[in-house]
């Protein structure tokens, strides 16, 4: 009998040496994975942003070389699976659709332009197998805060580009590494909503809130400096949404069956708080920003509602961009292909070539048309079920980081409203990492996270 256990020890001494291998280079695919996607954010930190700069194929390549190594780590691990493929979903409806208006019809393909919508293709698909992977990697507290410390360093440390810039140069278009001073304002706000939330929910030992108050105060002055409308009015919006937020999503009230004197006085507060910081916030941007916003804010109202044939300004881009839609409802025009289609209701006199809508959302409406503009909202609602789990955690840094990658997400979706920062490649892959860090806490994804 003991012949027979020692026989069964010997053939099973090999199979666990060879599982124990399995499992360590596992382990160490999936550290790799996780430091690619940080090293990839770092490195784009601090390439120039430009929309539609080759350096999306490059962003596009390494995030699918960081997801390759995700899905080896879980071959080798032999616990493969897709991380929340609900709200993944969605996103797979808008790349169906984009395939959809490639396809060689009798009539020919819905896109305007086939090869700009199969590089939407290719770069949205990396972004969505990047999220997926991300959701996966950041299973512990240690890759929590890694990622959400990488997002604030690169927007804390492009503020300080930015602001150095604008005291050697004269104010033009441009600021820090970006082209255009609202694609810099769609990473600032970002970076200041998980400041937001570390500053107000997390329990942060004393050098690391005045770092944390140092870079909010930085990323602040340099959006006044560099003057984006968009950014300082999403910024006004962030900071308002947050006293509410905070309000009505805090711990103590979560659970308030009836509105007593204390709820009474909370909701009274916040009032209070948002009213001072709209008056704070306008003082501000008139003492700090100088002539040159202020004049920029008296230019509003002519770049919204003038309509002009000569003059390219918002008003006019929306109306012309509506009538493309009016003619393309349904699956619109060709994701990427907005610049070709719109050309034939372009009738400025062609100084400035059309090539954004000046508006994600009706971007969304032009090129993928009423059915991707269903998908993108089914997406949100998605999103904003799985942030209130995060909202109420029990976890202060859970809490703090979902707090903070919500508000962040806010601005950047009130900032869409006007502009079209996410074409860029940095801001869209940072946006994808606050998407990650608001629903991490509805991520089952691994019930043993390497530590």
């Amino acid at each position: 009998m003991s012949v027979v256990h020692s026989e069964q020890y010997l053939n099973e001494r090999p199979a666990a040496a060879i599982a124990g291998r399995f499992s360590q280079a596992s382990k160490r695919a999936e550290e790799l994975a996780f430091w690619s996607f940080i090293i990839t954010i770092a490195i784009f930190g601090y390439l120039q942003g430009n929309v539609g700069d080759p350096s999306r194929s490059l962003l596009a390549f390494l995030l699918c070389f960081s997801c390759f190594l995700r899905t080896l780590s879980s071959l080798l691990s032999g616990s493969f699976r897709v991380a929340d493929p609900v709200l993944i979903l969605p996103l797979v409806g808008i790349v169906g659709v984009a395939v959809l208006q490639i396809l060689p019809f009798r009539s020919g393909p819905i896109s305007a332009d086939p090869f700009e919508t199969k590089a939407f293709i290719v770069f949205f698909s990396a972004l969505i197998l990047a999220g997926e992977s991300l959701r996966h990697l950041t299973n512990n507290p240690r890759r929590l805060r890694i990622l959400v410390g990488t997002v604030i360093v690169v927007g804390s440390c492009s503020a300080v580009y930015g602001i150095v810039l604008s005291f050697l140069f004269e104010p033009n278009e441009q600021y820090a590494q970006f082209a255009n001073r609202n694609h810099y304002a769609v990473l600032a706000e970002m970076a200041t909503g998980l400041l937001i939330g570390l500053l107000t929910k997390g329990q942060l030992p004393r050098i690391y809130r005045f770092a944390g108050l140092l870079c909010s105060a930085i990323i602040i002055y340099s959006l006044l400096t560099a003057g984006s409308r968009g950014g300082l009015i999403s910024l006004i919006a962030m900071l308002v949404f947050s006293v509410i937020a905070h309000t009505f999503f805090s711990t103590s009230i979560a659970g308030t069956a009836s509105i007593g004197p204390l709820l009474k006085m909370k909701i009274l507060g916040a009032v209070s708080a948002c009213v001072l910081i709209v008056i704070v916030s306008v003082a501000a941007i008139g003492l700090v920003g100088g002539n040159t916003v202020v004049t920029r804010f008296e230019q509003v109202r002519d770049e919204v509602e003038s309509q002009s044939d000569t003059r390219l300004n918002r008003g006019t881009i929306w109306n012309i961009t509506l009538e493309l839609i009016q003619e393309r409802p349904a699956l619109g025009a060709g994701f990427g292909a907005y610049a070709a289609a719109i050309t034939p209701f372009d009738h400025s006199n062609g100084t400035w070539p059309l090539e954004q809508a000046h508006s994600e959302y009706l971007e969304i409406l032009a090129n993928g048309g009423i059915v991707s503009f269903v998908f993108f909202g089914i997406f949100l609602i998605l999103v904003a079920r799985r942030v209130l789990p995060g909202l109420r955690a029990r976890d202060r840094l859970e809490r703090a980081t979902c707090f903070g990658a919500t508000v962040g997400i806010f601005g950047v979706l009130v900032h869409s409203l006007v502009d079209f920062g996410l074409h860029v490649p940095l801001n869209a892959i940072v946006f994808v990492v606050l998407l990650v860090v608001a629903t991490n806490g509805s991520n089952q994804e691994s019930p043993n996270p390497i530590q």
